[in-house]
């Protein structure tokens, strides 16, 4: 009867010791560019780059995670020319992230006001109805110090002296209304390193 008891209660804490190491509400501190920290959960391990703007993305699809971190950033001089206007001019405010109705509020992320919305995501994106990933909690920083000419190829990414102002966002989609808190722990865990 102790044996079984004894065996019971090692299989209780073996299985509760394997769901904390995949659980989604323990995060790991990473920097991704040299440059700004941010906390996210352990399954969001391997960094991808986007192909045309300065930042990247965690992608756990593989993983089963429920959540999608990306960030975005650039010089007001190198601002993307889908940002743009007509005459070739840059906004100096950090770009609507959601598409959708949408909340806003003003705060403060490690000194810096931010803008944050949240939006549930239209199911018509074809990417986001293949990944399932219905709402975005997304954090936009209009007049920051942001890098420049990041050398994303060395790990972790070596980042020169140089800066410039400029604007970043950072973006948390995920799939169950339930994960909001998640959400924004993780986007506004950034610290910039000076």
């Amino acid at each position: 009867m102790r044996r079984r008891s004894l065996l019971a209660l090692l299989l209780a804490f073996y299985v509760i010791s394997a769901m904390a190491g995949t659980d989604p509400g323990r995060l790991t501190t990473r920097n991704p560019d040299g440059w700004f920290t941010l906390s996210i959960p352990a399954a969001l391990a391997k960094v991808h780059r986007h192909a045309d703007v300065d930042g990247g993305f965690f992608d756990g699809d593989d993983t089963g995670a429920r959540i999608f971190v990306s960030w975005t950033y650039w010089t007001y001089e190198a601002t993307p020319n889908a940002q743009r206007d007509g005459n070739g001019n840059y906004p100096r405010n950090a770009p609507s992230m959601c598409k959708e109705k949408s909340q806003s509020k003003h705060i403060v992320v490690d000194g810096h006001p931010a803008i944050v919305e949240q939006c549930k995501l239209s199911a018509s994106i074809p990417a986001y109805r293949q990944q399932n990933y219905r709402y975005r909690y997304a954090v936009g920083f209009s007049e920051l110090s942001v890098a420049q000419d990041v050398d994303t190829t060395s790990e972790p990414p070596a980042t020169g002296a140089k800066r410039g102002s400029g604007v970043f966002t950072i973006y948390v989609d995920y799939r169950n209304q339930g994960d909001e808190a998640l959400a924004k722990r993780i986007a506004t865990s950034l610290r910039f390193v000076p």
